[in-house]
């Protein structure tokens, strides 16, 4: 799991208030994005890959030249305005997401050479067109809309959107403090924050990426502590009967 530590760029440290871009981060707000996009029939130029595994997708993103960790929140920021990012699906895979006006031809090419490179498998593209001679047309069939019947083309009713299993509203998590310890010779810090619920935790943490192996992150639940660190989300371990025993 070092292949995050190694694809980290050291030319400078870039900062969250340097991002231009839209970051999306879930299969709800990528699933709005389409449909919105084709009702305005604004047909941007877009690539959008399947990943299996997280840590090729994020691989994938953080290789193109401009998308970089922020250091402040170490999460992915992006120095071009476009919509950029990587969410899990209800079938259990990983979709990335690079979409705007600003992508031409070097950007896409480039963008699908890593992103095959890191095994992601295409769903759907549209490359850079002359304005001038380009014919519009819609590219995109997300999986996640299927249509009806043809007799009911014509209704809003027509598309049966299948929605993820998430939170509607943004989790309600609560910052609680930063501690320092120091474990087996190695310094730590830990982020503590608490939410209510589990949904809340997990959908949280999902939004945060760890690069430094020093760093975790922790929510504290009723359910017990959910955390995040350099290899990921980790929940808590049950407490077998007999371990006091052994003891």
């Amino acid at each position: 799991m070092g292949l995050l530590k190694k694809l980290i760029k050291k030319d400078r440290v870039y900062n969250d208030r340097e991002n231009r871009g839209t970051f999306q981060n879930d299969e709800e707000t990528a699933t709005n994005f389409w449909k919105i996009r084709e009702k305005l029939k604004k047909f941007d130029p877009f690539l959008l890959y399947e990943f299996s595994d997280e840590t090729d997708a994020v691989a994938a993103l953080m290789n193109l030249d401009y998308i970089k960790v922020a250091h402040d929140t170490e999460e992915l920021i992006c120095l071009k305005p476009i919509i950029f990012g990587y969410y899990s699906t209800s079938e259990g895979s990983y979709e990335v997401i690079l979409c705007g006006k600003e992508i031409n031809d070097r950007m896409f090419s480039e963008a699908e050479k890593i992103f095959e490179k890191y095994n992601g498998k295409k769903i759907n593209s549209k490359k850079p067109e002359d304005k001038k001679k380009a014919e519009i047309k819609e590219l995109i069939v997300k999986p996640i809309l299927k249509p009806v019947s043809k007799e009911k083309k014509d209704k809003d009713s027509e598309l049966i959107v299948k929605k993820p299993e998430v939170p509607k509203k943004p989790p309600e998590v609560e910052f609680v403090k930063e501690e320092k310890a120091v474990k087996r010779g190695n310094p730590y810090t830990f982020r503590i924050y608490k939410a209510k619920s589990k949904a809340d935790a997990v959908a949280f943490l999902q939004t945060k990426l760890v690069i430094d192996r020093s760093n975790i992150i922790i929510v504290k639940t009723p359910r017990g502590s959910f955390g995040r660190n350099y290899n990921g989300i980790f929940f808590p371990e049950k407490k077998k009967k007999n371990d006091k025993a052994e003891k």
